[in-house]
């Protein structure tokens, strides 16, 4: 105490001068509780004055503190009637202070359930947005695999055919080039078996002339 004091009185008359009287209430409370330890009823008195003049009623904590401090000073001084009546308004408030607390707190823990609620919800949400998505890429590559396989179907097919047709025309070109080579046998067959008649029919024609008209 002997150290907080002059700490707490600077703080309170620095807040008065500056106007900041919710920070010299709280000191004026802290300085009365100080000097009812000092057993300085007079000063612990004329601190609680201030607080009186400034309080807020609906500052529950400010309020139990404040008629706990009244309680001390009036049973230190000997006025029992008034400590009693002061001792009633500190336990009225020191309840609603409770009270206040554990809805509070019962406030506090209602929604940690809705916020560990929330997020249960919005990871299952995730969970079956990503099966969703699992899914639909499945099905997509499945289908991209299938039309590949078709398109490789097809061009097999195409390839085959073309080869087919590439082969066939080969084929009729070299039958093309063979007839054309049995014609050209053929007609020299035939040309040279013509010959051949022409050559023995003039052998003929000559062996039956008379001798003497031989060349």
């Amino acid at each position: 105490d002997a150290e907080a004091l002059p700490l707490m009185e600077s703080d309170y008359n620095l807040s008065i001068k500056n106007g900041e009287y919710g920070s010299a209430l709280t000191a004026a409370l802290e300085l009365s509780s100080i000097y009812l330890r000092k057993g300085d009823i007079n000063q612990a008195r004329e601190y609680l004055g201030f607080v009186r003049q400034h309080i807020n009623p609906a500052d529950l904590q400010s309020m139990s503190r404040y008629y706990h401090n009244l309680y001390e000073v009036e049973k230190a001084q000997g006025h029992y009637q008034e400590a009693v009546i002061k001792a009633d308004s500190f336990h009225f408030y020191s309840d609603s202070l409770l009270k206040s607390s554990t809805t509070r707190t019962n406030n506090a823990l209602k929604q940690k359930v809705e916020v560990e609620q929330y997020t249960h919800e919005i990871r299952m949400l995730e969970s079956a947005r990503n099966r969703q998505i699992l899914l639909r890429n499945g099905m997509l590559l499945i289908l991209l695999l299938s039309g590949g396989i078709v398109a490789l179907w097809i061009n097999r097919q195409r390839l085959k055919r073309k080869k087919e047709i590439e082969l066939n025309t080969i084929q009729k070109q070299i039958a093309a080039e063979e007839l054309r080579n049995a014609q050209q046998e053929l007609l020299t067959f035939t040309e040279t078996l013509r010959v051949k008649n022409e050559l023995i029919d003039s052998f003929k024609s000559e062996t039956a002339l008379p001798y003497c008209l031989r060349p």
